[in-house]
């Protein structure tokens, strides 16, 4: 922030920030972590578990594709959910 010149870090802020967690919205609208690919269908093949081995083998570009479509899937989900929330609040 510094280096831009917006002033001090205030971690204070980082703290009383409203902020909003999707993951158990989505888990819930899945009945848990089963089939998970069915309600968010992932751009990427590459599990979680195969990240160890990437690193180990180094890897690095394979690793870094798979942060940037995983946070794409993310972001893809979040917009859905957001232009389907109001419909769920019907059910609530």
């Amino acid at each position: 922030m510094e280096h831009f010149g917006l002033g001090e870090i205030d971690l204070r802020c980082l703290n009383e920030r409203v902020s909003l967690d999707i993951k158990p919205i989505l888990v819930m609208m899945n009945n848990g972590f089963t089939g998970y690919d069915k309600v968010l269908p992932k751009t990427n093949p590459i599990t979680d578990d195969m990240i160890p081995t990437f690193y180990g083998d180094g890897k690095y570009a394979e690793i870094i594709k798979y942060a940037e479509d995983e946070a794409k899937d993310f972001i893809k989900a979040y917009q859905t959910l957001k232009q389907k929330m109001p419909s769920l609040r019907s059910l609530l």
